[in-house]
């Protein structure tokens, strides 16, 4: 899974389960984990950051703002 699907997934997560998009992917990176698959696990882990990056309100001290 290159940057782009794991972006292009996050965004789509943000929109279909909006306030609860970071629950959902959260909730994805623990069955993978459960089921043993590292692979799947690792994914939604990346996932997940950058869900969280996409509904992040304020930007994080080393970051840029333009």
């Amino acid at each position: 899974m290159d940057e782009q699907d794991v972006w292009r997934a996050a965004r789509v997560i943000v929109r279909r389960h909006g306030m609860y998009a970071e629950f959902t992917a959260s909730r994805r990176v623990e069955e993978m984990t459960v089921a043993g698959d590292r692979s799947g696990e690792a994914h939604w882990k990346r996932i997940l950051r950058a869900v969280r990056d996409l509904q992040r309100l304020k930007p994080r001290e080393d970051e840029a703002v333009n």
